[in-house]
């Protein structure tokens, strides 16, 4: 097999033909899992500072998104090919009724984004006494 690659859509097209959608899908990926007394939201962000990220709950809604400025270029290099433009990200979950809004933690270390959301002790099941 043969391709010609002239433009940077023609590169994104012969990776996706061969490793699919998710070779430049710039989107982190990204588990959200229940434990006893807590929800973790975790999320792969290789390269991605802490000033980057940005972390909002309004609602019942937890947002997360980041923001890559674009690197400069050099006026002494020529570039043969240039990727590492900046970049965008915003994604938003619906939290679970029971989340504690108000109990929310965040650390990056390591390229890897933990979110822990505790849960609320008022929003489980209680038992009602029969008489």
């Amino acid at each position: 097999m043969r391709y010609l690659v002239k433009t940077h859509s023609d590169i994104d097209r012969l990776a996706n033909s061969i490793w699919g959608d998710s070779f430049y899908n710039r989107e982190p990926a990204i588990d959200f899992v229940e434990k006893d007394s807590e929800y973790l939201l975790i999320a792969n962000m290789p390269g991605v500072s802490q000033k980057e990220v940005n972390l909002e709950v309004h609602n019942n809604r937890l947002t997360l998104s980041t923001k890559r400025e674009e690197e400069t270029e050099q006026k002494d290099v020529t570039y043969l090919l240039k990727e590492r433009t900046g970049s965008s990200y915003t994604r938003s979950f619906n939290l679970p009724k029971d989340a504690d809004q108000d109990q929310i933690k965040a650390d990056l270390k390591n390229g890897i984004l933990t979110v822990s959301i505790k849960k609320s002790p008022e929003a489980g099941p209680k038992k009602i006494n029969i008489k």
